[in-house]
This record gives structure tokens, sequence and C-alpha cells, in this order.
């Protein structure tokens, strides 16, 4: 039997010429793909050299948290370089999520999942520095934390358990794919887009007094950000009807049409954070003295540590011995009183022998004697001798006497 021909078993080399050759490589970067890596390795060096803007300004403006406009602009930079590089380096360089295999399907779910998380916490995050920045306190501003952190966390772990619990085919299917993009459409543009609206509506109609700098960045991001939304539905808006239709025409038409939306978004969504915020900050409000709001903060951060009492607790050894007052060297005795009295007149109190020069200070003192000690060692001649204070009766009146009585 003779044996089958392959395009490899030739004799001349120059039998090759006949088959057409493609004029690129497979997996060559075309001047298309060039030049969306160049507007989006554009976005993301913006993002971050605003990111650092923003903080040196904050920190050296003394008024607000330069830890919090830190933490948002993180949360925007490593959202955006994750989508750089999943859409520009690793699908045209790397190819470490798009290889096919079973580690590289698996790395490509966990990836998915942790842009998901990211992208949703910008989108949240940014709601709440918009209330934040505007002076939302308390209850409102907790709310606004919660659900930046539930909301992302439940979207990306329901894309999480689609991608595991489905294979590829229904993975992939139509229902499925425009399902995950209404959904997503509705979490991470809708909703946001109404509670923006309405607070922005809300704002400008209560808000009558002069507005401050922070203030001023707050309305700027909001409007920023409801743009950035609409676009994003304009988007989606865009990729369901290239779903949907049949004519290759009205696709061609539309790829070039989605993916300049896609990078738009990016590009809103780095000049809502932080160049928004940044802007606000810088703009001189008309009829705000910020000289004279600069000197009294200086003013009141010297008084803060002006008036602050430096108590430093004296110890033991410095302080002044102060000695004890000794006791009385006088015996205590009846003639002895605060009071004038007979017994004063007859005698003169007795003094103490011992004389105070014998009693040191380190001493302890003994107890005061008490009435009776007192009364034993005092002179009996003298109480004696004492004529009586009152006369009293014999016996008292309210008792029977036992003399009779005469009428």
């Amino acid at each position: 039997m003779a044996e089958k021909e392959s395009p490899f078993d030739i004799d001349d080399v120059s039998q090759l010429n006949d088959v057409p050759q493609e004029e690129e490589a497979e997996g060559s970067v075309g001047s298309r793909e060039v030049a969306l890596l160049t507007v989006r390795t554009f976005t993301v060096f913006l993002l971050v050299l605003g990111g650092v803007w923003l903080c040196l300004k904050v920190f050296r403006r003394r008024r607000g948290s330069w830890k919090e406009a830190g933490l948002a602009v993180s949360i925007q930079i490593i959202w955006q370089v994750l989508a750089w590089y999943s859409r520009h380096i690793d699908a045209n360089w790397v190819l470490h999520l798009t290889s096919g295999t079973v580690d590289s399907e698996t790395t490509r779910k966990v990836f998915n999942f942790v842009e998901n998380l990211f992208h949703a916490l910008a989108i949240y995050t940014g709601m709440a520095v918009v209330g934040r920045l505007a002076g939302v306190v308390g209850t409102l501003l907790w709310i606004f934390c919660g659900m930046s952190i539930l909301a992302p966390l439940v979207f990306a772990i329901i894309i999480l358990l689609l991608d595991l619990s489905l294979n590829a085919e229904d993975r992939h299917a139509f229902a499925t794919t425009i399902g995950v993009a209404s959904g997503k459409m509705v979490i991470l543009n809708l909703l946001p887009l109404g509670m923006l609206i309405c607070w922005l509506i809300g704002h400008c109609r209560t808000r009558t007094t002069r507005k401050s700098t922070r203030e001023l960045a707050s309305t700027i991001i909001s409007g920023v950000l409801i743009v950035f939304h609409l676009v994003n539905i304009a988007q989606w808006i865009v990729y369901v009807i290239t779903k949907n239709t049949d004519s290759f025409e009205l696709k061609v038409a539309l790829v070039d049409v989605d993916v300049g939306l896609i990078e738009a978004g990016y590009l809103l969504a780095c000049l809502a954070i932080p160049w928004a915020w940044f802007i606000g900050l810088i703009i001189p409000i008309p009829g705000s003295s910020q000289e004279t709001l600069n000197v009294n903060l200086k003013l009141a951060k010297q008084n803060k540590t002006r008036n602050i009492v430096k108590y430093k607790k004296d110890s033991d050894k410095s302080k002044p011995i102060v000695a004890t007052p000794p006791t009385s060297p006088q015996k205590f005795s009846p003639e002895v009183t605060s009071s004038p009295s007979v017994h004063s007149q007859f005698s003169s109190p007795l003094v103490n022998p011992t004389p105070m020069s014998d009693i040191l200070p380190g001493e302890k003192k003994s107890k005061r004697r008490s009435y009776m000690e007192a009364v034993s060692n005092s002179s009996i001649n003298v109480l004696e001798n004492a004529p009586p204070r009152q006369s009293k009766s014999a016996d008292p009146l309210w008792l029977p006497s036992s003399k009779p009585v005469e009428l």
C-alpha cells in the first residue's frame, strides 16, 4: 500500500513557493492593539501621577485625611492595573490566562474574581468619597461604607460561582453572557447612577450657603462619575446590539465603538478619582479668604501646644519635709480647759517633765491619754479645796422628802 503524502514529504523546497503565506505572523501585535495599549498605559500613568499629587496636596493642607485619599486612589490603581494586564499585556505577550490549559483556566477564574472585586470596590468607594467630602457623617456615612464592602463582595462571588459551576459552552452561551452583562450593568452602573443623581439634586437644592473646597470637589467628582456611568450604560447597549444582530457590517462597525466606549470609561474613572478631587481642592472659591483661614489654622495649632499644662508629679525626695506638730506637753487636767475656770485661780497646770527636744521627728507619737488617766494624775488637793460652782439641794424637788413639811 502506498504511503500517504503529507505536506512535509517534498523533495525540493521550491515547491513551497506556491503556498499562500500570511503577511503577519500568528500572535503578532498590530497597529490597533498598539494604539489601545498606548491609550490604556497613558490612563494608568495619569492615574498614578494624579494619586501622588492628591495625597501630597491633602497632606500639605492639613485638612482632611491623606490616608483616606491614598486608600481610594490605591483601589482605583489596583483595578486599572489588573484590567490593563489582562486585556493588553497577557492577551498579546504573556498568554498565561488564555493558554487553554487546566491551570490557566483556574488562574483566569481567580484573576477575574479579584478584578471584579476591585472594580466594584472602585465604583462604590467613589460614592463614599463623594459623601465624605460633602460632610456626610454619622449613620449615612456608615451605610455608604457598608455598601462599599458588601456590594462588591456579592457581585464578585456571584461571577466566581458562575465560572466554577458552568462549563465553557454554557458559560459563553448567548443567554449567560447577556445575563451576566445585564447584572453587571445594574449593580455597577445603574444603581450607583441613580443614587448619585438623587444625592446631587438634593444637595444642590438644600445647600444655599457658600461651598468649601471639599464640597466643590465632591460636586465635581459626582458630575464626572455620572458621565462615567452613562458611558458604561451606552457600552452595554452596544454590546447587546452586537450580540443580537446578524449583520456582519453592523458588527464590524460596532466593534470600534465598543472598544472606544470601554477605553473612555477607564479614562473617566481616572478623571473622577483622583483628578476631579485634586482640581476641586485647588480651584479658588470667590469670596472666601483662604489666607485668613490658613492663618487661623496655624494659630489654633500653636495654641493647642501652648495651652497644654505640663504636670509633673514630684517624687517623695523632692518634697520638703514638714514636721508634724508634737502633742501638747501639758497633762490633761480639769483645770486646763478652753474656758476660764475657777480651778485656774488656785493652781497652775502641771508641765510634762519630758522636754520637746527628746521627741524625735521620726518617732511614733503615742495616742492621747484617756480621761481617767488624766484625772488620776491630776492634783487631788486642788479638787478638794476648790469652791463649788453651784449649790445643790440635798434632794431633788420631784422626789418625796423624808423630812415632814411644816405649814
